[in-house]
């Protein structure tokens, strides 16, 4: 959410500093066998190299509130933390991740996709993803879902 990327933004906590073991190791590092396994069946059904990046964002999306209420001195440890305990953590995690990727613009996957999996170095995505203020759609997109979607068009 935009509050929360605020937060730590202002509280000066990067993705990197605590989400990195999540992606090396596919959430093995934080999360005991059982749990591994049933994520890992659920990352390995969807072949989508992207789905990971959204059962993390679920996961911060659950602890969200939390976040914003603990100290600044307490934000690092607390993300450090977050994890999945069972079996019914992995499917809440896996639901919301799956919504999450149905509401993800697919111009900014193909973005997303050329800057992380084909490694394109390309100085403007990279400006994109670290500056915008919000997804920049093109319109034959938004017109390609069908009104199903609700959607905030700033004209510039």
């Amino acid at each position: 959410s935009p509050r929360l990327a605020h937060h730590l933004s202002e509280c000066g906590v990067r993705a990197d500093l605590y989400a990195t073991s999540w992606f090396v190791t596919l959430f093995a590092s934080d999360c005991t066998l059982p749990v591994v396994l049933a994520l890992w069946d659920e990352l390995l059904i969807r072949e989508d190299p992207f789905f990971v990046y959204f059962v993390a964002l679920a996961l911060l999306h659950g602890e969200e509130e939390n976040v914003l209420s603990a100290d600044e001195a307490d934000v690092m440890e607390l993300l450090r933390r977050i994890k999945m305990h069972d079996a019914a953590d992995v499917k809440r995690a896996v639901e919301a991740a799956r919504e999450f990727d149905l509401e993800t613009p697919k111009s900014f996957r193909r973005q997303l996709y050329r800057a992380t999996v084909q490694n394109e170095a390309n100085t403007d995505i990279d400006e994109m993803l670290l500056t915008a203020p919000c997804l920049l759609i093109p319109a034959t997109e938004l017109l390609q879902e069908g009104g199903g979607g609700r959607f905030f068009v700033i004209d510039t």
